[in-house]
């Protein structure tokens, strides 16, 4: 598996912390939905899980992938 995470190109890291800012957007949006009486518990739970989802690909992507905005001339 490190062999597969050591190959990220600079397309596959962009692509994952753009997919890891994506669920950041909808784990922010759904926690503050939360605080709505119809959706206390599930927008709670399912924006928490997004957002540890979203960390997680950013983490992995600027670790391991190279810089996603690096410009090639």
């Amino acid at each position: 598996m490190l062999t597969v995470l050591a190959a990220f190109g600079m397309t596959v890291s962009r692509r994952m912390t753009e997919a890891g800012d994506f669920l950041g957007l909808v784990g922010a949006v759904l926690l503050v939905l939360g605080g709505l009486p119809f959706m206390k518990r599930v927008g709670m739970l399912i924006g928490g899980l997004c957002l540890v989802a979203a960390f997680l690909l950013i983490g992995i992507a600027v670790h391991w992938g190279v810089n996603p905005y690096l410009r090639v001339k």
